[in-house]
């Protein structure tokens, strides 16, 4: 059953796996399609007990089972996130920053109400940068209001290599290219290729 699922994938899942497969987030291994119990979960990591599911409008018709799921889950130890499948679409950078949360929680204050000051290159856990705003596509749920470019003042290639050293210097955060599509900057692979030189681990949406 499991094996199914996973051979046939919604597609909110298989774009919300593109993020999550090969430690992208936090170093953290998911898997996918699992079964815990009587119960087949999404996404989950076992190492941080956390499992994220997708929700289509069937679960609307379903939530009193849902509720029933995710208590028994919880009563396992694990912290169940959900997410509609128009989130991933349509957010998928603050999905993306919603389970990183939950996989790097902000330090707890001391018992006198002080938090530990870690610098800022502890506190940047994930950066979407918009390479280019150019796209050639007009899609109405897109947050952007792109079209073809090309438009003024995008960053050069190498201004791109010297914003990703200074991030690099600091922190090593999961990078997203995002646009508008950033498939269209010719360059976007020698981009990618160069941050992950640095270290750091880049992904595109």
């Amino acid at each position: 059953m499991a094996k199914d699922l996973r051979v046939h994938s919604t597609d909110a899942e298989r774009l919300l796996w593109k993020y999550l497969r090969s430690r992208q987030l936090s170093d953290t291994k998911f898997r996918r399609q699992q079964p815990i119990g009587n119960f087949i979960v999404d996404f989950v990591s076992f190492d941080k007990k956390l499992i994220i599911e997708l929700d289509g409008s069937q679960h609307t018709e379903s939530q009193e089972s849902d509720d029933r799921r995710d208590q028994w889950l919880t009563a396992q130890g694990f912290k169940v996130l959900r997410f509609w499948n128009d989130e991933i679409f349509g957010n998928i950078e603050g999905v993306l920053e919603s389970i990183m949360e939950h996989l790097s929680p902000s330090p707890c204050p001391d018992p006198e109400g002080h938090v530990p000051h870690e610098g800022l290159g502890n506190q940047v856990r994930m950066i979407a940068w918009e390479v280019t705003r150019s796209c050639n596509l007009n899609c109405v749920h897109c947050r952007a209001a792109s079209h073809l470019g090309p438009y003024p003042g995008e960053l050069s290639t190498k201004q791109c290599f010297r914003l990703i050293n200074d991030i690099a210097s600091t922190s090593g955060p999961v990078i997203i290219l995002t646009g508008g599509e950033p498939l269209l900057r010719p360059d976007i692979f020698e981009i990618a290729a160069y941050g992950t030189q640095k270290g750091l681990r880049m992904v595109m949406s």
